[in-house]
C-alpha cells in the first residue's frame, strides 16, 4: 500500500486537472502520464473506488457533466443561451452521443434531458 501512496497523489492531481475529460483516455496512457504502470494505477482505483478504470473515468465524466449542465457555462451554449448537449458530451471527452447517453442514464438515473429539466424545476 505505501507504493500507491504517491501514485494516489498524482491521481488526485489528475483529476484536479480534469485530465479524465480527454477522448482518447487510457489506463495504460494514464498510468503512463502518471509515471507508473497499468496494474498499479488499475489496483489502486479498485481499492479506492471499486470500480473498474473505465466505471471510474465515466463516473468523473458525468458528475462534470451534472455540474455543466446545472451551471451552464458560456462555452457550452449559442446566443440565446441554450445548452447544447452534444458540446457537453464531447467537451467531456466522449467521442459518441450513444456513450454519453448511455452512462449518464446509467450512473444518474434518468437522461441528460430529464436532468436538464428537473434542475430547471428545482430552480423556479
Amino acid at each position: 500500500m505505501k507504493k500507491l501512496m504517491p501514485l494516489q497523489r498524482k491521481l488526485q492531481r489528475a483529476i484536479e486537472n480534469k485530465k479524465f475529460m480527454e477522448p482518447n483516455l487510457t489506463l495504460a496512457s494514464l498510468a503512463h502520464d502518471l509515471g507508473s504502470n497499468r496494474t498499479y494505477l488499475s489496483d489502486l482505483i479498485h481499492q479506492q473506488f471499486n470500480m473498474s478504470f473505465s466505471d471510474y473515468i465515466n463516473h468523473l465524466r458525468i458528475t462534470e457533466a451534472k455540474r455543466l449542465l446545472e451551471t451552464r457555462p458560456e462555452e457550452l451554449t449559442d446566443d440565446d443561451g441554450f445548452l447544447f448537449i452534444k458540446n457537453v458530451y464531447v467537451y467531456l471527452g466522449y467521442n459518441c452521443a450513444t456513450s454519453f447517453y448511455r452512462n449518464f442514464k446509467r450512473i444518474v438515473g434518468m437522461s441528460a434531458s430529464e436532468y436538464m429539466e428537473s434542475v430547471k424545476n428545482d430552480k423556479k
